[in-house]
């Protein structure tokens, strides 16, 4: 009988993109037993192929962008999210405001609406508008560095 593990990334699995050395062997393993490994994030593609191309694990299905996007083992497109632009339009328009961090990603790339001191994957690139996107977007990501919590709510 396979088993499956579907797994969050950021502090379950990894921290930034480190992998512990006992989650990687844990991985291996049920690799090498053939059963099914998803991983299940809110991160793009370019955020956990890490995975694979440093780590050599085999990830069977990509749950991404919160469900947005979910990919098979081969890449192929089971699901994919679209937000229309003008929803993503007038939800910067609405929510932009000084030290809010505005990202939007297509599911492949990530592109910078503001300026970030850090993100753990590649593919990433500073825009000044949406208008400079040629791609769907399937998530707006915002972030408040600087805020208390019960601003945020």
């Amino acid at each position: 009988m396979k088993k499956l593990l579907a797994s969050d990334l950021d502090g379950t699995l990894v921290v930034g993109n480190n992998l512990s050395y006992e989650n990687k062997k844990a991985i291996l393993d049920l690799n090498n037993k053939n059963d099914i490994f998803v991983v299940s994030t809110g991160r793009p593609y370019n955020g956990v192929i890490f995975l694979e191309d440093q780590h050599d694990i085999k990830i069977d299905y990509y749950v991404l962008l919160n469900g947005a996007i979910i990919l098979d083992k081969n890449k192929n497109t089971v699901k994919h999210n679209i937000i229309k632009r003008e929803t993503i339009k007038s939800i910067i328009n609405f929510y932009y405001k000084e030290g809010i961090k505005l990202s939007v990603e297509s599911g492949y790339f990530t592109y910078l609406l503001s300026d970030f001191d850090y993100l753990p994957y590649d593919n990433t690139k500073r825009v000044n508008s949406i208008e400079e996107i040629n791609e769907e977007i399937s998530l707006i990501s915002m972030y408040l560095p600087e805020a208390k919590i019960e601003d945020i709510e």
